[in-house]
């Protein structure tokens, strides 16, 4: 995977609360010893589940009622592991191994699948309706973040939310993504520190008047950005790659699992610009999406552009469930610069996503999550 990752510092999942156990899971590479970043670890045909971290490792919560369900650990590149709950231990980390795929090919590749790798792209963007979710639903998770200024660690968060989605075909007719996403807040887990910067303060660093004084905000809500950035990623991703004509698309990879086919797709740029879709060869279906989108002086007239967007990292993995695809993780990161020529300041963000299941709870309109949340809730 190319090292679009700023600073990738992961927290300990806190899970929704459920009527079950929770277990623990360190996920490696056989022959390497290495840690399997971005497992897929998946109760059967369900959303619960999780997707590890750089070190391997996950942690979910399974209630009673799926006892009898089998995992699977699976990642592109390796052979599925499929086991049984109760090879499950709660007291300590569960550490399990995976094998490379017996069909898995060599580091250099020449790839040739009878499509060039614009067609491949507009097949499989062809499909989405029929690969994804494309109803509104409800699901529930957990949201964690960490902020680093001037290199030092400053601030961070991890709660519980319930996120209102209005599904793929609504959004596509409605406002292509620009507001597909409400989210609500369940429970403050925990809170640390301080931000040193804030929108404000970097507009009054470099001299810039903000319009509106800046609107009343006094700290940076990076998670009000987190669903503005998702539903721009989508956009991009699902809306406006549709029918994609450029021939700067090119296959990057392909990898193995199972009897299945997982082809990499990437169009890549200047300043370490890139976009990449992982696709199922044969179903067409969209494994993960990974980007890096970096801020562009040559693009960008405002003195703030620096600050906000800034640059942007990201990952979003699925898990399919009843053969649609969901999403199960966002990992977005965002790096600020207040100023540019010299730089006075700077800011990385991690948030990250992590969804537990569907629901049919009602949401509490009065916890829903704005521009204001951290000096609402956590200030």
């Amino acid at each position: 995977m190319r090292n679009w990752i700023l600073i990738f510092i992961f927290f300990t999942h806190s899970a929704i609360p459920l009527m079950g156990q929770t277990f623990s899971f360190e996920i490696m590479d056989k022959d390497t010893g290495q840690p399997v970043s971005f497992a897929h670890i998946q109760l059967e045909n369900e959303l619960i589940g999780t997707v590890t971290d750089l070190n391997g490792r996950g942690t979910i919560t399974i209630a009673e009622q799926f006892k009898d369900k089998p995992i699977g650990i699976s990642f592109v590149g390796y052979s599925t592991l499929f086991l049984s709950i109760r090879q499950l231990e709660v007291s300590k980390t569960n550490r399990f191994y995976l094998e490379v795929s017996p069909t898995e090919l060599d580091e250099i590749q020449v790839i040739d699948i009878g499509m060039s790798p614009t067609d491949f792209i507009n097949k499989a963007l062809g499909q989405i309706e029929e690969t994804f979710e494309v109803n509104k639903y409800r699901s529930v998770g957990n949201y964690q973040e960490q902020i680093i200024e001037d290199g030092d660690s400053t601030f961070s968060y991890d709660i519980n939310l319930m996120i209102e989605s209005e599904g793929f075909r609504d959004a596509m007719r409605k406002n292509k993504f620009v507001e597909n996403d409400q989210a609500y807040l369940l429970k403050i887990h925990s809170k640390t520190g301080h931000q040193k910067y804030n929108l404000l303060m970097a507009a009054k660093m470099i001299g810039f008047e903000l319009p509106y004084g800046g609107g009343g905000i006094e700290e940076d809500s990076f998670i009000s950005q987190f669903f503005v950035f998702k539903n721009a990623i989508e956009q991009r991703a699902f809306i406006v790659n549709r029918e994609v004509s450029s021939s700067d698309w090119y296959f990057e990879k392909i990898e193995h699992q199972d009897e299945r086919t997982i082809i990499k797709v990437t169009n890549s740029g200047a300043s370490g610009y890139f976009f990449s879709y992982w696709i199922d060869r044969n179903s067409f279906e969209i494994n993960s999406i990974e980007g890096f989108i970096p801020f562009d002086t040559t693009k960008n007239s405002s003195p703030m552009a620096s600050y906000h967007p800034g640059s942007i990292g990201f990952r979003i993995d699925y898990f399919v469930v009843n053969g649609l695809a969901h999403l199960k993780q966002l990992v977005i990161q965002k790096e600020s610069l207040i100023g540019t020529n010299p730089t006075l300041g700077r800011k990385f963000i991690y948030g990250r996503l992590l969804i537990d299941n569907l629901t049919d709870q009602k949401v509490d309109k009065k916890a829903k999550i704005d521009y204001k949340f951290v000096q609402d809730y956590l200030r």
